[in-house]
């Protein structure tokens, strides 16, 4: 589980659902993700680290 992630989700939308129609994708996709089931490819760790304001340098991004 990428428990980082969930809390910059939490953080910045309250919950998963909203953080997946912010990226204009499905809930299950943004579960995926936290489960760990999906590796996000390039271009979704872009929008990721846009609408979460993560730089790629920051040390959350290593945690891919």
């Amino acid at each position: 589980m990428r428990l980082w992630l969930k809390m910059q989700i939490m953080s910045k939308y309250g919950t998963q659902r909203a953080f997946a129609a912010a990226c204009q994708k499905s809930d299950a996709w943004a579960s995926e993700l936290v489960v760990g089931v999906r590796k996000p490819t390039e271009e979704e760790w872009a929008l990721i680290r846009e609408k979460l304001d993560i730089d790629q340098e920051d040390e959350l991004y290593s945690h891919a």
